[in-house]
């Protein structure tokens, strides 16, 4: 896709246009209400691009915090729609779409990368067969010249998708007057933005970030966590991604949320996880491995992995009361109550009543009477416990041969 440069030579026409266009718009309003019987008749057609995540021609946002895979999981979407294979390995696409990328961020070469490693990984035999049309300046979005441009590159090159990473780069770009916290002027640079490209004939998939700070960074992302005023009013559909558990440097490992709706009724959560491999010394070793499954298998197997840590954080404290324990009883050969164990092994009464439960079962440890003075002449039975003969005599072996 050629440099904005290069289009120096609209810039006169495109702003005498643009102007003229805002005028013709200002004459030509009016009023005009149909009633309902040609309301039912009229077909208003949807169509998926992707089935059940995106619907074509309704303005999109993919949202997510810093450092989420946004961009790579865009390049995803892109190979996706244009080779007509299922997002993320999961969501099918029934047609191949023409598809135009305009990152100003991440720059050529990591593009580059991560396209040929999502390429490889849904067997695209050709990645240069594709039609994705690249483009890596972002345009001032709120600038009627760069609009025009826009228009025209999206009709020459007949995109039917267009995708902008990120919006905060291009959106307020050149704009003194607009601010991000003022959904008035936020709302009405969203709709220029998303009428020129769907009266080129592109749906707009807008990349934007969620806010900084919010109460847990690794829950489920919802549409009120997206920053700037007036984004989340504005979208008709979007794809929210958040991370479940912090990125481990160096893993490639990562695990994510995905949650999706739109207002053509859509909806779903999904957990994703990506397997990007680890970077080698000779800058192979990379790859795009993604697995989707729902959200709620996800939190169910979630459940399963703390219970198991649970259990075995309990079977560890009950190992350590045993051991405790079995120390204490080594100090009384012929028995003592539950109270002088539980002293000497520095344990409380549940624990140690746990510990010699556990013990009993496990034939390490007899109950028996353990006598005891009672007043001033006598004694009286109480009950106790000692270690079994069997671990006594064991204990003996170990000894002899020590």
């Amino acid at each position: 896709m050629a440099d904005l440069s290069q289009f120096g030579q609209f810039f006169a026409e495109a702003a005498l246009r643009a102007s003229q266009t805002e005028e013709a718009a200002a004459d030509d309003f009016a009023i005009e209400f149909i009633d309902s019987q040609t309301f039912v008749d009229t077909d208003y057609q949807q169509e998926w691009l992707v089935r059940n995540i995106l619907v074509k021609d309704q303005p999109a946002i993919i949202g997510g915090p810093r450092k989420s895979l946004k961009t790579s999981i865009l390049v995803d979407l892109a190979v996706s729609l244009a080779g007509g294979v299922p997002f993320l390995q999961r969501f099918p696409i029934e047609f191949k779409w023409r598809v135009g990328v305009i990152s100003g961020e991440s720059g050529e070469r990591t593009l580059q990368e991560t396209f040929l490693r999502v390429c490889r990984s849904k067997a695209v035999c050709d990645p240069a067969l594709l039609k994705v049309f690249w483009f890596f300046r972002m345009p001032h979005l709120s600038d009627a010249e760069h609009l025009e441009m826009l228009y025209s590159e999206i009709q020459d090159h007949e995109l039917e998708a267009i995708i902008f990473d990120p919006l905060y780069l291009g959106l307020l770009a050149g704009n003194t007057d607009a601010q991000a916290s003022n959904l008035y002027h936020i709302g009405p640079l969203l709709a220029r933005l998303c009428e020129t490209c769907l009266d080129a004939g592109a749906t707009p998939i807008l990349a934007h970030h969620t806010r900084k700070q919010l109460n847990d960074p690794y829950h489920a992302p919802e549409l009120e966590d997206l920053a700037f005023a007036g984004v989340q009013e504005f979208a008709r559909q979007w794809l929210l991604i958040g991370r479940r558990e912090k990125y481990e440097p160096g893993t490639g490992q990562h695990r994510l949320w995905l949650n999706v709706g739109g207002s053509a009724g859509h909806s779903g959560s999904w957990a994703v996880d990506i397997d990007e491999g680890q970077l080698r010394a000779n800058f192979t070793g990379r790859r795009w491995n993604v697995q989707v499954r729902s959200a709620t298998a996800e939190r169910e197997a979630d459940r399963e992995r703390r219970d198991d840590q649970r259990e075995e954080q309990r079977q560890e404290r009950d190992e350590l009361g045993r051991q405790r324990m079995l120390a204490a009883l080594r100090q009384y050969p012929n028995g003592e109550t539950l109270n002088v164990l539980r002293e000497a092994a520095g344990m409380g009464g549940a624990a140690a009543r746990r510990a010699l439960n556990q013990l009993v079962d496990a034939c390490d440890v007899d109950e028996v009477d353990v006598m005891k003075p009672a007043g001033q002449s006598g004694t009286r039975s109480y009950p106790g416990y000692r270690l079994s003969i069997w671990d006594q005599l064991s204990e003996r072996d170990e000894d002899d041969e020590q």
